[in-house]
């Protein structure tokens, strides 16, 4: 969609959205932008689209997608408490993902990645302290990578192959 001066950054965030629906990879041109709201993103938006050119964060494509993709998984170590909770509270394929592993293993693993809300230093370490216990980490570094890997495929990226780090072998 068009970019209007003036939008909010509620409005931009919810063409945002609308654009990601209406995305088609095989289109003749692609245009990706990442825009941090901190640094004047919409500005800097704004000034791309009008002038078409390279800037931090743009990524402009055209023709067919080429080469092949791999994507790496990663190991434990890489949890940490609220991992993937963008991706869970925007697409059903990260929900099912993480109630497939909540069946699979109980609340309990439902209850370390997403603990309610801490207040206190003590109270965050406890959260990351229970998230770094094998039982609980490998499980969720699983389910969260595989939650991801089923919002890629919603935007139709598959990959050609797959390797992981430590625990990431097992998922990918």
């Amino acid at each position: 969609q068009p970019f209007a001066a003036g939008l909010t950054w509620n409005e931009l965030r919810v063409r945002a959205m609308r654009s990601r629906k209406d995305f088609e990879r095989t289109a003749p041109w692609r245009l990706v932008a990442v825009i941090e709201k901190a640094k004047a993103g919409k500005e800097r938006f704004e000034a791309v689209l009008s002038a078409w050119t390279k800037a931090e964060g743009v990524y402009i494509r055209s023709g067919a997608p080429q080469g092949t993709l791999a994507v790496l998984f990663p190991g434990q170590g890489s949890q940490y408490v609220g991992m993937g909770r963008d991706l869970a509270c925007q697409f059903p394929e990260m929900l099912d993902a993480l109630a497939a592993a909540v069946a699979a293993l109980g609340e309990r693993l439902s209850d370390a990645v997403y603990p309610h809300p801490a207040f206190t230093p003590a109270g965050r370490d406890a959260h990351e302290a229970a998230l770094r216990a094998t039982d609980m980490a490998q499980p969720a570094i699983g389910a969260v990578s595989l939650g991801a890997l089923g919002v890629l495929k919603r935007f139709g990226v598959k990959p050609d192959m797959a390797a992981g780090h430590s625990y990431g072998e097992l998922t990918a």
